[in-house]
Order: C-alpha cells, then structure tokens, then sequence
C-alpha cells in the first residue's frame, strides 16, 4: 500500500475542531480498550498464573491498538479521509486495492477469513459470559443448561437489533459511545470501590488480630 500513500490527504494536519478531534479519541477507546470488560467474567478468576495473565491482556490491547492506528492511518492516507468515512469497511477496501506484480492479489479474502475468526472468538466469550452470568443470578451449578434458550435468543437478537445498515450507523454514532463508558468504564470502578469497601472490614480484623497476638 506504500506507493498508494497520498501525503496530501492528511494536510493541513492541525485543522480540525476540537469536539471533533475528542469524539475521535471517545470511539477509538470505546472500539479498542472498553469492550475487553467482558474478560472480567473469565480474568482472573479462571486464570491459574495471574501474572502471565495480565502480562498477556496488556501486549494484546496494545497490539490491538496498535493494528487498529495502522489500519486507519492507511484508510486515510490512501483512500482518503472522505472515501475512508463513508465507506462501510476500509480495511476491506485496503486489501482489494492491494496487487503487487499481478501475483499477490485477493487479500481481502483472507481479511474476511480473519473477521470470522475474530467474530467468532467475541461470540464465544460473549456467550460464556452470559451463559454464566445466567448461572451466578439463578445460584445453578450447571451454566450449560442455559446454552439452548440463550442461543435462540442471541439468533433472535441478531434479525432485531439492527434492522437496517442507516440504524446501526446511527446508533453507533450516538448510542454506542456513552453506552460503552458506562459499560466499560463507569460500571467496573463501582464495583472497583463497592469490592474495596467491602474488604476494608476484613482487612481492619485481620490488622487487629496480628497486633493482639
């Protein structure tokens, strides 16, 4: 994609407004960094070496992230930034426009095989997490017994929630951010302090034993 770079697209660099720029900032985080919550269901709990755990989240999100730059600074400096905005997947169009030699052609096949593999590795923690979310509410040992009903309705859910692409977009644009701070961001550091006030009694008895004795 290098000789399809155009410097031009990016210039004048520092002309932009500031609500637009921070907007910017908001959806990058909401897409790259707050929906990992979902791995509180399984991190740390069901992880047996914590540390090799939380060493693993932080190369990946930062991977991620890193990917996530990659991919829209060559969105707008080879499609454009108004090509790159209205278009539905720029990655996509990246890897069709790929052709070196007449030989390397077709990457954007293996950037579908890749979205699958990634959907369906967000579909599987989603619904582990849900399937024991379920399980944890009902006080059932068995969260399996939930895999049915809860696939029906996620199937469902998927014809209902977005009716049509002109809805998702704006539910993206105007739903999605403030759901994803408070989901992400907002909800974890409540149950952050009501965990902390809870255990501040603890501590405070164990303190007190370990001077008595």
């Amino acid at each position: 994609m290098i000789p399809q770079i155009k410097i031009e697209h990016i210039q004048p660099v520092f002309e932009i407004h500031p609500k637009a720029f921070i907007r910017a900032v908001l959806t990058f985080l909401s897409m790259s960094s707050l929906i990992y919550t979902i791995l509180l269901m399984i991190f740390p709990s069901h992880t047996p070496d914590t540390r090799k755990a939380t060493q693993s989240f932080y190369i990946g999100n930062i991977a991620g992230g890193m990917v996530r730059v990659t991919l829209i600074s060559l969105g707008i400096l080879v499609l454009g930034p108004y090509y790159s905005q209205i278009t539905m997947f720029p990655s996509y169009e990246l890897g069709r426009r790929i052709d070196v030699g007449n030989f390397l052609q077709g990457i954007e096949v293996v950037i579908a095989i890749l979205w699958f593999i990634t959907l369906f590795f967000k579909l599987c923690i989603y619904f582990y997490a849900t399937l024991f979310g379920f399980a944890n509410v009902f006080h059932i040992k068995d969260y399996k017994l939930f895999s049915f009903p809860v696939a029906l309705i996620m199937i469902t859910l998927s014809l209902i929630v977005y009716p049509s692409v002109s809805y998702q977009k704006e539910w993206d644009t105007k739903t999605w951010i403030p759901y994803s701070f408070f989901v992400g961001a907002l909800y974890p550091f409540i149950l952050l302090i009501i965990g902390w006030i809870r255990l501040r009694p603890t501590k405070i008895k164990v303190k007190k034993i370990i001077k008595s004795t």
